[in-house]
């Protein structure tokens, strides 16, 4: 009867994975692969992919491709559907891929985290560590002020190579 599947990644998943992004996330999936920055579902073409955020659609409608970076931190789940799609889902023949966002808690909790390449800069030796221009900040906070929850996520990434 199931034409379709439908896997979940949840947030202890997503935090304990060795992968940073969600299209990277979304790639170890089976039936996905993704070459040259671009996910390819089951076979389809790069723009023939849905991507929602909290079930809002972020596909740019010139090319039909992802508008949308949700930072991993701050992603609470990752549903990836693959094929048999209803039909609210239009424009999608290769997956669906929706990112659920983080909602704040009860209590106040926050997170700071910085990474970055180590080693100097270009030369001569093949042995020594080189420094790619890797830099990521991220900090996120969430909490409640009274039956109003509110959460905050800031990432800054940049890469120089």
């Amino acid at each position: 009867n199931a034409t379709n599947t439908n896997r979940i990644i949840n947030k202890e998943v997503i935090e304990n994975l060795a992968v940073r992004g969600v299209e990277n996330i979304v790639a170890l999936q089976t039936g996905v692969v993704r070459s040259n920055g671009n996910v390819y579902i089951r076979g389809a073409r790069q723009g023939d992919n849905a991507y929602y955020v909290d079930g809002v659609l972020v596909n740019d409608p010139w090319n039909n491709g992802n508008t949308a970076t949700v930072s991993q931190t701050a992603a609470e789940e990752i549903s990836v559907q693959t094929g048999g799609f209803n039909a609210e889902f239009g424009n999608s023949n290769g997956g669906i891929i929706n990112t659920v966002t983080k909602t704040g808690g009860e209590s106040f909790a926050g997170s700071f985290e910085y990474v970055s390449d180590i080693g100097g800069g270009p030369g001569t030796n093949p042995n020594a560590l080189y420094d790619y221009g890797y830099r990521l900040l991220n900090f996120d906070l969430g909490g409640s002020l009274g039956s109003i929850r509110y959460y905050l996520n800031v990432e800054d990434r940049k890469s120089v190579v």
